[in-house]
Order: structure tokens, then C-alpha cells, then sequence
């Protein structure tokens, strides 16, 4: 397949299965659901905030006189962190309204996963990967699809995660690193990046030599970056809410608690519930991955990565760990190439994959709004 055509083919995929699944929203097909609708979509968790902050930057005044109707004091709004926000606010400024902007961003964000993906695909693995794995990017699991289809800050972190990781196996580090620091003015568990690359450089790079890694450039790089990505976001938070602790005063929004598997205590706050088979589920599987992919991968920042972004899944309580997972997931479909192969089988079992995907996300957005 020429290089052409193979684009032309995945992002024609890609848009077929958007145009697909938005119809229920952006038309009069309603299927089960009649309050499926432009509103009950752009009002999906946590969009309403990311909305709040694109028109507000964080002022408090300004959330308080807008925003008033989310009942959310203006201390609980620096949890959720600038760039996915200036990202709506970029395309708010030419004049379209605030949802339909979010709704423009996240919907080239889509399309963006999937390109950073086979790019990072290509450079590690040295071939294209088949159509199949490519949409799979976005589908798998079913929560990821969800999340690229509401106003949400996840895809935009996905991508520059990957980004990240495509500079980096190109040694062009600095430009990694400061990729590395856009995404954690995403999302905060960004800081992996980082850690990854530290534990990298000390233990493959320089076989756990303290002083050699201690010496090496890339390590005050990587220290220099990471610092200044956390106080040039705290100073924003001072500047405009007049907090430079304010990520920290925004509430229970860090969800680690000692002993691990807190996630299976229903008195926890966000878990609150019994019926947790498909955490045990996705977990498993996610570590089956991770080790799978040791032998080809043990010696790569991305494995590192991984196993620390899982690792700190077993700590977090909150019933929708899934979501939380979801930045680390395509890189394990990446480190395990041949998985998922391009045959009459695996499109059959894709096909009824789709379409249980799509009849749980639409379910998922009609539940999950204010």
C-alpha cells in the first residue's frame, strides 16, 4: 500500500466512525435515548469546567457571575489545568460559541491520536501498523472512544505523550522534554514522563550508574524542564486566582491512597460501589500486556513509562480507573505489535467490537451529564 493511500485510508476510517457515531447526537435520531442532544453532550463530565476555564481563566469573579449554575467554588477549577481550555479558547476567539468550539477541538484531537500514534508506531517498530490496530487506537478500550468523543483533555494529552516519546527516540531531547512539559500543563500525571526518562538514563543508559547519570547533560535537562514546567504553572495559578498552591487547594482530586486497591472499598468517596468486576478485568489485562511486551521493550523509556503509569493505577480509588488508565493504553498496543493481525477473524470480531463500543459510549454520554 503506497504511503498515500494508506493515510487517505485511515483518516477516511477515522471519519466514517465519527460522522457515524454523532448522527444520534447531531441529528433527530434518537435510538433509546431521547435526551441524546448537542446539550446533554457538551454537559458531559468534566467539559462544563474545561468550558469554565477557557471563558474565565480561573477568576473567581468571573466563574462566580458565568459559572455559578455547576455549584463549584472558584478554589475547585485550578484542578483542572490550562492547556486543553486555551486550546477551546484558540477557537472561541473566531467568533464560534464555547461547547461548539470544544466540540471542533476534540474532534480534530481524534484525528491527531491517531496520526501522533503511527508516527511513534513507524519509528519504533519500522513498518506502518494495518488499519485495523490504527482505529483500534481509538476504540480500545470502550472509555477511550468515549472520551474522544466529548469535550475532554485526554486526547490532547495522549498526543503529546506520544510526541514526547517519538523526539525522544529521535535524540532530539530538548524538544521531548519540552513536550513533556506542555503535556503536564494537561494533565498532571505528566510527571511519569519525566520519571521515566530519569530511571531510563540511570539504569539502561548508564547500568545504574549513579555518578554517569548524574553527569550526563540530559539528566539536569530533564530536571530543568520538569521544574520549570511546575513553577511556570503554579505562577499562572498565582497570577490569575491568586493561589500558587491552588492545583493543591483544589479538592480531592488526587485520588492515591495507601494500601493499594483502595478501589475495591465502596466507603471510598469516588468509588462508592460493588460492582467492580471490569477493574479487575481491565487491570489484568493491562499488566498481561505490560509483561508481554518486556522481551522486545525492557530496555525503552516507553516500557518504563508504562510500568510506572500502571503501577500507580493499583493506589488510585476511583470507579472510573479505566479513564485514568487511558493515557498509557496505546502505548501498550504499540509494544505489542502482531496482537491484533489484519485478517477476516479479527475484522468479524472488530465489526460486533464496534458496535457494542458505540451502543456503550452513546449509553455513557446520556448518564454521565450535569
Amino acid at each position: 500500500m503506497r504511503r498515500k493511500n494508506y493515510w487517505l485510508k485511515v483518516f477516511s476510517g477515522v471519519l466514517f466512525l465519527k460522522i457515524l457515531f454523532l448522527l444520534p447526537i447531531f441529528t433527530q435520531l434518537k435510538l433509546y435515548w431521547p435526551q441524546l442532544s448537542f446539550t446533554t453532550w457538551w454537559k458531559n463530565f468534566d467539559a462544563p469546567y474545561y468550558l469554565a476555564v477557557a471563558q474565565s481563566n480561573y477568576n473567581p469573579t468571573q466563574i462566580l457571575h458565568w459559572w455559578s449554575w455547576l455549584n463549584r467554588p472558584p478554589v475547585y477549577y485550578p484542578a483542572h489545568l490550562p492547556l486543553f481550555p486555551f486550546a477551546i479558547k484558540l477557537v472561541n476567539f473566531l467568533g464560534i460559541s464555547l461547547p461548539l468550539s470544544g466540540f471542533i477541538i476534540s474532534f480534530i484531537l481524534s484525528f491527531g491520536v491517531v496520526w501522533a500514534w503511527i508516527k511513534l508506531y513507524q519509528k519504533v517498530n519500522k513498518t506502518y501498523p494495518s488499519l485495523l490496530i490504527s482505529w483500534s487506537v481509538l476504540l480500545f478500550p470502550p472509555r477511550m472512544w468515549t472520551i474522544n468523543n466529548i469535550i475532554s483533555p485526554e486526547p490532547l494529552f495522549i498526543i503529546l505523550i506520544l510526541l514526547t516519546f517519538l523526539f525522544w527516540q529521535e535524540r532530539k531531547y530538548l524538544v521531548a522534554l519540552l513536550l513533556a512539559g506542555a503535556a503536564f500543563w494537561t494533565k498532571s500525571p505528566a510527571f511519569f514522563l519525566f520519571a521515566s526518562f530519569g530511571l531510563w538514563l540511570w539504569l539502561i543508559e548508564h547500568k545504574g550508574n549513579l555518578l554517569k547519570t548524574f553527569m550526563d547533560k540530559r539528566s539536569w535537562l530533564i530536571i530543568f524542564i520538569g521544574l520549570l514546567s511546575f513553577l511556570t504553572l503554579s505562577y499562572f495559578y498565582l497570577h490569575q486566582s491568586g493561589d500558587f498552591w491552588a492545583y493543591f487547594h483544589s479538592g480531592n482530586n488526587i485520588h492515591l491512597f495507601w494500601p493499594p486497591l483502595q478501589v475495591f472499598n465502596p466507603l471510598q468517596v469516588w468509588v462508592g460501589s460493588f460492582w467492580l468486576e471490569d477493574i479487575v478485568l481491565l487491570l489484568g489485562l493491562y499488566f498481561y500486556l505490560l509483561i508481554r511486551s518486556w522481551p522486545n521493550f525492557k530496555n525503552s523509556p516507553l516500557w518504563i513509562f508504562s510500568a510506572l503509569y500502571l503501577s500507580s493505577l493499583f493506589f488510585v480509588a476511583h470507579r472510573d480507573i479505566s479513564r485514568y488508565a487511558l493515557p498509557f493504553v496505546p502505548l501498550l498496543l504499540l509494544m505489542n505489535k502482531g496482537i491484533l493481525k489484519d485478517n477476516w477473524k479479527n475484522r468479524l470480531v472488530f465489526g460486533l467490537y464496534l458496535i457494542l463500543t458505540f451502543f456503550y459510549s452513546w449509553n455513557f454520554i446520556n448518564g454521565n451529564h450535569l
